[in-house]
């Protein structure tokens, strides 16, 4: 702590927010030096850098990193497979900065529909062992702050190479499922792919799409989001039937100006969208762990722990 003869020395003021420099003097007494001021502890800023602090968590990358971030994005594979004419989409909120997952549904018959869920192939761009890898495991997530993103990787890749954005060709891994009437996985493809995202779609737009039919998206996604409507009722009905919780509990939203104050709290509306898409992540993910099971690969699997009493 800086006494009264040190807080006039470096022009300061009473519970003025600092940041200091220790240097030590002896065993428990330090120097200290105020290398940055706060204008108020109600300063969105300093809020973010007091939980950094706290948590230990990197908000900025190594010289060396942003290099091999900038270099990995240039990377090409030309062995991938070109699925880039199919009409995949992004559905995500509207505040969303990245996008990480696409999809499409297709009915190939009366009693069969082909699912084809592709995720960004960030692993491509990341060399195991590299700088860049070894400073994305320090933070281990995306850190999401009100209106502010800390994010894994430069924004090189997590914006750009690695972001779906639509009309771009993008690298991605694609898992497609032949699914019949029962909810079922008839059978599964997976594979390293090339893809190009036809629309960034949100899930207030699908959701209104729904419910009026008159978004105007053009006529192949629109038949394309009917007739994944229809699907997602299939997974739905078969997951009810086999004693799956359907828990659809409401997410807190905040609302943030452009300072970072908050502005408002208030419940996300868990619209139809939102359903389809997790039952469409929920079903990639079963067919995953299926083929790598099948395999007898060595697997992650998390185990929750039992609900409270009061929760249940």
């Amino acid at each position: 702590m800086l006494d009264e003869k040190e807080i006039k020395k470096q022009d300061l003021k009473l519970h003025e927010i600092v940041r200091v420099e220790l240097f030590p003097v002896r065993q428990g007494l330090f120097n200290a030096r105020v290398i940055e001021k706060f204008s108020s502890i109600d300063d969105p800023q300093l809020e973010q850098e007091i939980i950094q602090e706290k948590y230990a968590f990197p908000v900025d990358f190594s010289n060396e990193a942003l290099k091999e971030a900038k270099q990995n994005a240039k990377r090409q594979d030309h062995k991938r497979k070109d699925i880039s004419d199919v009409f995949l989409v992004t559905i995500d909120g509207e505040t969303a900065k990245d996008f990480d997952d696409a999809i499409f549904v297709k009915k190939i018959n009366s009693h069969q529909y082909l699912l084809n869920v592709s995720i960004a192939d960030v692993s491509f761009f990341v060399d195991a062992k590299s700088k860049l890898d070894r400073e994305a495991f320090e933070r281990g997530t995306s850190i999401y702050f009100p209106g502010i993103v800390v994010p894994m990787l430069p924004e090189e890749l997590s914006n750009h190479a690695c972001s779906l954005v639509p009309h771009q060709k993008r690298y991605a891994i694609t898992c497609e499922m032949i699914i019949n009437l029962q909810g079922e996985i008839v059978k599964t493809a997976i594979f390293p792919s090339i893809i190009q995202s036809k629309a960034r779609l949100t899930y207030t737009q699908v959701a209104g799409f729904f419910a009026t039919k008159t978004e105007d998206f053009g006529v192949p996604i629109k038949q394309m989001l009917l007739e994944a409507r229809e699907l997602a009722e299939v997974l739905q009905k078969s997951r009810l039937k086999k004693g799956y919780l359907d828990l659809d509990l409401p997410e807190l939203e905040i609302e943030v100006n452009e300072f970072g104050d908050v502005l408002k709290l208030q419940h996300g509306i868990r619209n139809e969208a939102h359903r389809l898409i997790e039952s469409f992540m929920v079903i990639a993910n079963e067919a995953v762990s299926e083929a790598i099971e099948s395999k007898s690969y060595s697997s992650i699997f998390r185990v929750h722990e039992e609900p409270a009493p009061l929760k249940l």
